[in-house]
């Protein structure tokens, strides 16, 4: 795993959600094939935030709202775009720096 993700660490992350799906992500966890619902501006996936009010903005509406905090394990990321269905390829550096 580390070798896949670089030297990736765990970090408390907040996603907003809908009460609706709630149910879901409890008893099967994050999956990105449902995801969308609330928009895919850096490609299709799970979004999580360190900051529970932006999260809130991608729950429902109406009050009380659900929001849960996740552990998440953070490695190496690029920038997405709306059109990507998976991440993209990251290079692994060559010879010495």
């Amino acid at each position: 795993v580390r070798a896949a993700m670089g030297d990736p660490c765990e970090r408390l992350l907040w996603h907003g959600t809908s009460w609706q799906s709630l149910p879901n992500i409890l008893s099967h966890g994050f999956n990105r094939a449902y995801s969308g619902r609330h928009g895919s501006k850096f490609g299709v996936g799970t979004y999580f935030s360190p900051d529970p009010e932006y999260a809130l903005r991608f729950c429902d509406r109406s009050a009380p709202r659900a929001i849960l905090l996740a552990r998440v394990l953070v490695g190496r990321y690029a920038r997405g775009a709306p059109e990507m269905r998976e991440p993209p390829l990251v290079e692994e550096p060559v010879g010495p720096a």
